[in-house]
């Protein structure tokens, strides 16, 4: 949930133990990580009207995945606003999650070998 009258539903949503009183019985009220994966069909959607609206509702990090160029964005909160920190090339490593990283490369060699 974003605010009030609107929700979002992500791909992936983490909300850590220090916040585990925003956990609702039906919905979060917020997360602290939240991963989209873009559709060819809304990439407008994902880029845009999702960042907005998750950096309104303060979540502190944002990952897009967009299979179709194989490239993986990581946008951190700063001050209400998204900061780009990726690094398509190499590992994206979170701010928020300790130990979690991502050879961006290497998750999408993987993804075609399983497809």
């Amino acid at each position: 949930m974003l605010d009030a009258r609107r929700y979002r539903e992500p791909d992936i949503a983490v909300m850590l133990g220090v916040n585990k009183e925003k956990r609702m019985r039906k919905y979060w009220l917020g997360a602290d990580f939240v991963l989209e994966v873009i559709s060819e069909s809304n990439q407008e959607h994902d880029w845009d009207t999702k960042r907005h609206d998750y950096a309104a509702a303060g979540i502190a990090e944002y990952w897009i995945v967009d299979p179709q160029h194989k490239t993986v964005t990581k946008l951190a909160l700063q001050n209400g606003v998204y900061v780009d920190e990726s690094n398509s090339k190499g590992s994206i490593t979170s701010t928020i999650l300790p130990g979690f990283s991502v050879d961006v490369a290497q998750m999408f060699r993987e993804a075609e070998a399983a497809a």
